[in-house]
């Protein structure tokens, strides 16, 4: 029965990922085209919906899904990051469909202000809608070419839920041409087509009837349905994902990745509060695995080699190195408060101690073991201490240009240092400072982008590029020069 249930799971989760996804939805290539008198097709709406429902349904059964085995797992955390991170896609085109609606409604305004009011109550008079009667007139220069036009796309349009509709306004315009205005109801009920009869009023038998809902009962309205809140969100990090996500990395190491996807998205969506005091449990769990391992090395009854094998193969061992690797994957994306966290927390501190009191161990007892590993801890220990190092070393130079009052910037033309106007060398420093990765501005015409990280001025339309730099004020040097004189003529004299 397991099988069958995660055949089904697997089924069920792929046509879900299918109805959610925004990119087969928004980029379509199969499109809808809107008519006279049809409601057209809101995808922001659609994919609102389906992702709140998609989003119930899955923390309904977020129990079962993840307790299948490691493919529903994947998946199911797969779909969750993919639905959470939609929702703001959802909701930026739900903002661009308002903004195209409004100004296709003042654009219809501003041509409705231009149409001649003779001739637009002439084609009501007619039988044709005010709104049809307004897109022949701004479709063709006169009032009789505007009446061939409605008249032939009435007759070119039989389909759709809008048939009898137009049938009967293509009767009507006919019948007051005639000026026939008695013959009008006595055509539109004698061309009434008897399968609506037969609809609208439903034979009555003897048996009880099959009680069908209505086509109207079965849609759901969406622009009354609600949509994916941040309360829901918060509901789930709290009570589903920060209670499971340790077991499932626990029992299935490869779905690592992922639940580091799904907590990356969570602390982008969630407030700052939230993320410190997710950080600091993660930190404060992480931080036991290496009092574990340290314990061990300090047990003296046990020799080196069973202390190296319990270092290498045992639990603790086998979780500090899954929760090292998730480690390295959030500070990959967020370092700064990574990096914090783990000082303050005084994990770090453990992690270094871990470390040397194995490398003691480790040495004198290596050579002579055969079929001896290296911890899979150790790699992931590693990167974490180089990135620490790394983030403290750039939080460092921050600190030394803030510091700075003010910032000349250059790009190299000609064989030269150039300096940028006063102007857009402020913008550039304001820029910086507020942590930016690019910068554009607007130079005679020609449209540049400076990219901070490569230090490169980029011009957007040839594609060229120049290097930068930055340099302090001339009395700033002078007082650096000056700072650094006096450091070292210190040094000399208390050596």
């Amino acid at each position: 029965m397991e099988d069958v249930y995660s055949q089904f799971a697997l089924v069920w989760l792929g046509l879900i990922e299918k109805l959610v996804n925004p990119q087969c939805i928004l980029e379509s290539t199969y499109q809808y085209y809107e008519t006279n008198g049809t409601l057209g097709f809101n995808a922001s709406q659609y994919l609102a919906v389906t992702h709140k429902m998609a989003f119930d349904e899955i923390v309904a059964n977020w129990s079962r899904l993840t307790n299948i085995n490691g493919r529903v797992s994947d998946l199911t955390l797969n779909l969750m990051c993919h639905i959470i991170r939609s929702e703001s896609v959802a909701k930026k085109e739900g903002i661009t469909e308002k903004e195209k609606e409004i100004e296709k409604r003042e654009e219809a305004r501003s041509l409705a202000d231009q149409i001649n009011a003779s001739h637009l109550q002439q084609l009501i008079d007619m039988g044709f809608t005010r709104e049809a009667a307004i897109e022949a007139l701004i479709t063709t220069p006169n009032v009789d070419q505007a009446a061939e036009y409605l008249l032939t796309m009435s007759l070119r349009n039989p389909r759709g839920s809008t048939q009898a509709d137009e049938e009967d306004q293509l009767r009507q315009a006919i019948a007051l041409s005639l000026g026939g205005h008695s013959q009008e109801s006595d055509i539109i009920q004698s061309s009434t087509n008897p399968l609506s009869l037969s609809i609208d009023q439903p034979k009555v038998t003897s048996c009880d009837p099959i009680g069908f809902p209505i086509v109207s009962e079965i849609i759901l309205p969406l622009d009354k349905a609600e949509a994916l809140s941040m309360d829901d969100l918060k509901n789930f990090f709290d009570n589903k994902l920060l209670a499971c996500w340790l077991a499932l990395i626990d029992k299935s190491p490869e779905l690592v990745y992922r639940v580091a996807d799904l907590l990356s998205v969570a602390i982008r969506k969630s407030s700052t509060i939230w993320t410190i005091d997710f950080l600091n449990k993660f930190c404060t769990e992480l931080k036991t695995s290496p009092q574990a391992l340290i314990s061990i090395c300090e047990k003296e009854n046990l020799s080196n080699e069973e202390k190296v094998r319990e270092i290498t193969y045992s639990t603790e061992a086998h979780g500090l190195s899954i929760r090292l690797h998730l480690l390295c994957l959030l500070t990959e994306e967020f370092k700064r408060p990574c990096s914090t966290l783990l000082s303050k927390t005084n994990t770090l501190e453990s992690l270094v101690e871990l470390l040397s009191k194995c490398s003691h161990i480790f040495q004198p007892v290596w050579p002579n073991i055969v079929d001896m590993r290296t911890p899979k801890w150790i790699a992931p220990l590693l990167l974490c201490l180089d990135s620490y190092e790394r983030e403290c070393a750039t939080l460092k130079h921050r600190l030394d240009i803030e510091r700075l009052d003010r910032i000349t910037w250059k790009y190299w033309d000609n064989r030269n240092w150039s300096n940028f106007t006063l102007q857009i060398n402020k913008q550039i420093t304001d820029a910086f400072k507020a942590g930016n990765r690019i910068f554009k501005f607007v130079n005679n015409r020609r449209r540049y982008m400076i990219d901070f990280i490569l230090m490169v001025q980029v011009n957007l339309d040839s594609g060229y590029q120049r290097p930068i730099i930055f340099v302090p004020t001339t009395k700033e040097l002078e007082s650096t020069e000056q700072d650094l004189s006096t450091t070292t003529v210190d040094d000399g004299g208390s050596v």
